[in-house]
């Protein structure tokens, strides 16, 4: 298999997972912990946008569905 079609393989694989949504727990500096649901392919492509929407806040994984 050449490198182009190994690529192409990954990149079918990589369209083919479903999203999925996940659920996490966040905390904002001074503030009550707040649940917080995100689509995303993987549980750690979920937690780095909720992370870029939230900056400051700590984000904890809950459970996803």
């Amino acid at each position: 298999m050449t490198d182009s079609e190994s690529g192409v393989v990954f990149l079918i694989i990589i369209m083919s997972l479903e999203m999925k949504r996940y659920e996490f727990w966040i905390t904002l500096p001074n503030q009550v912990p707040m649940k917080v649901v995100e689509e995303g392919r993987t549980a750690s492509e979920a937690k780095l946008i909720v992370q870029s929407k939230f900056p400051t806040a700590k984000v904890l994984f809950a459970k996803g569905f």
